[in-house]
């Protein structure tokens, strides 16, 4: 699973933005994109269900997410987030934050929530430190 928030501030506070469209473009190792379509819930929350593929087991995928609503600014997450499939099962879940995405009083700005990787073959693993040559993402992966 995918989460990306889509949020605007008003009077310096974020305010999730619902009932936008979400479309959410995934990079696969070879090339390859996949494109899912959301919509968010009433405080901004898309989420995207993203089969794992057995051929992207230990390789970097990417994704992209666009957020757009009639009469609010349209938003697109300047970095792709990023996960790797591992084909073990893990013996207890993962819990890791996300950096805060900085925003501006009139920008829409997506908010990354924590992610959290359950017990599953295959499982997913996800970074939040990038590697070398990609940009830090906003938007997080969660298996």
């Amino acid at each position: 699973m995918v989460y990306a928030k889509f949020v605007h501030t008003v009077d310096g506070n974020p305010v999730g933005v619902g009932d936008a469209t979400a479309t959410a473009t995934v990079r696969w190792w070879d090339g390859s994109t996949m494109t899912q379509t959301a919509q968010t819930t009433s405080d901004g929350l898309a989420v995207f269900s993203i089969p794992p593929r057995a051929d992207a087991i230990g390789k970097l995928t990417l994704v992209n997410v666009t957020f757009s609503k009639a009469g609010t600014p349209s938003c697109t997450v300047p970095q792709p987030a990023y996960f790797t499939i591992s084909s073990g099962s893990q013996a207890t879940p993962t819990r890791t934050a996300s950096p805060q995405a900085t925003s501006s009083p009139t920008q829409e700005t997506p908010t990354p929530t924590a992610t959290s990787t359950p017990s599953a073959s295959p499982s997913v693993t996800v970074t939040t430190t990038p590697p070398p040559g990609f940009p830090r993402g906003t938007v997080t992966p969660r298996p």
